[in-house]
């Protein structure tokens, strides 16, 4: 199946937003977080040996669909608060 530009490059944001989704995901429930007025309790063992193969898998799928569709890795700069173009390839 081919896709046009258009196609290709909202299939690529979408994308982009679960890949970011689920690595924040494992992220924080692994990492218990606490501020000033809330805390964030950490998943259980339990829940992250049940979770954290379907993140992964989550991850492995994205990956394949970035290299059929030859979907663009953008790259976020915080400080010039700029989206750029990333030859350098995915990495899971």
């Amino acid at each position: 199946m081919m896709l046009n530009d258009n196609q290709r490059r909202s299939l690529g944001v979408k994308l982009q937003h679960l890949e970011r989704t689920v690595r924040d995901l494992l992220q924080k429930m692994k990492h218990p977080q606490s501020g000033i007025l809330y805390a964030r309790a950490a998943l259980s063992l339990e829940e992250q040996e049940r979770l954290e193969p379907v993140l992964h898998r989550i991850l492995e799928e994205i990956s394949v669909l970035a290299e059929r569709f030859a979907l663009e890795r953008r790259a976020d700069h915080v400080r010039t608060n700029q989206i750029i173009r990333d030859t350098s390839g995915p990495s899971c």
